[in-house]
């Protein structure tokens, strides 16, 4: 697995075996923690002779539970394929709820579309009903035209166009034009919300900003609550960026958002009410980004919240879930990030799912990286 042989390894100190990290540093440090006395556990990857880069799924134990513990033994799994399996998987699963929202978001991108076509299209008829005006307009200005010549000028006018009608083409055009361009900046930002959504991205986290996940993530699903909701965010613009997997919030967010909506919906079906109402809220508390999304759809039944989380676990009807949303949800933040996800239900109103997320990464929220004595030093 490493390509080397026994013979390059016995009496060899951890540190002198030519092995490739990616990162020696971390890995001398995962393997020399002083303060782990009870075993590690880390994915750490190597480059191997083919120059390809692969993943070990690495766990690190002293070998006797003593704190003079001399020796550890160092047992390592490779988990390349599985890792590129689950980040196809992972992908193909945005891009099914791109699949899903596509009809949503074509007529979310047609809307703005028909308008700045009709605009567009009035201000290039009104230039042109106007089109024996701006021909004078240069010889207004130019000193070379005597008033004899600007009076004849004026007597050759054949427009159709009255004074009145005039000056109102005049203030339509600056508006017309005004209402295309946000149309075409409405239009810019469900493709880049598109975008975003579906990139595939990394396995490495980056610094990203929550307030700007949520927004694109809302932008996306517009079409699945614009109908039966409103959306209303409450976003503390302080909260500083995190260290995240960002294509992976997306997709939380979006699953809870969209059930949100499902919920509201069946209510509003129901004759419950005209429209619901979904309230989105971010903050900081202590070493966590929370966000807080709160919706008016009755609440979950309490025969079903402990299964809520369950993957295929789901109650609508075939054909309208497949109970995987709210599981992968769940996995994304607890999981991938650390964090915790849990609800809250009023009974015959709503339910609010409460996210958190580190700020920062930290060792201290990896359970798995316990204490234990290291033996860095000692031959193998």
């Amino acid at each position: 697995m490493l390509g080397i042989e026994k013979q390059q390894a016995i009496g060899k100190k951890f540190a002198e075996l030519p092995i490739q990290w990616a990162d020696p540093i971390a890995v001398y440090d995962f393997v020399d923690d002083k303060m782990a006395r009870h075993g590690r556990h880390e994915e750490v990857q190597f480059v191997d002779s083919n120059g390809q880069t692969r993943t070990l799924d690495m766990r690190v134990c002293p070998v006797l539970c003593d704190s003079a513990a001399a020796s550890i033994l160092i047992l390592a799994n490779d988990v390349t394929q599985q890792r590129i399996l689950q980040s196809q998987l992972d992908q193909a699963q945005r891009l099914e709820s791109v699949g899903q929202l596509a009809a949503g978001v074509a007529h979310e991108i047609n809307t703005p579309m028909q308008y700045i076509g009709d605009n567009v299209r009035y201000v290039a008829k009104s230039i042109e009903r106007l089109q024996q005006l701006l021909d004078v307009l240069p010889s207004l200005i130019d000193e070379e035209v005597t008033d004899e010549q600007l009076l004849e000028m004026r007597r050759s006018l054949t427009s159709p166009l009255k004074p009145r009608k005039i000056r109102s083409t005049l203030e339509q055009i600056p508006e017309a034009l005004s209402d295309s361009i946000q149309g075409a900046e409405a239009v810019a930002k469900i493709v880049s919300a598109m975008k975003e959504f579906s990139h595939p991205g990394g396995d490495d986290m980056s610094l990203v900003g929550l307030n700007h996940i949520l927004e694109s993530t809302i932008t996306v699903a517009r079409s699945e609550w614009k109908y039966v909701a409103d959306v209303v965010t409450q976003f503390d613009e302080s909260l500083p960026d995190i260290p995240a997997l960002q294509s992976e919030l997306n997709q939380a967010f979006l699953n809870i958002i969209v059930n949100a909506a499902h919920a509201i919906g069946d209510r509003v079906a129901a004759g419950k009410f005209e429209k619901g109402k979904i309230t989105i809220c971010t903050r900081s508390d202590g070493r966590f980004a929370c966000v807080s999304i709160r919706d008016t759809g009755g609440g979950i039944p309490e025969h079903v919240r402990k299964r809520v989380f369950e993957p295929f676990f789901t109650t609508k009807e075939v054909g309208k879930g497949t109970g995987q949303g709210l599981a992968i949800a769940h996995s994304v933040i607890a999981q991938k990030h650390g964090g915790k996800l849990t609800f809250d239900v009023e009974e015959g109103q709503g339910t609010t799912f409460e996210i958190r997320i580190p700020l920062q990464l930290s060792c201290d929220n990896d359970n798995s990286k316990q204490e234990f004595t290291p033996a860095m030093e000692d031959a193998i």
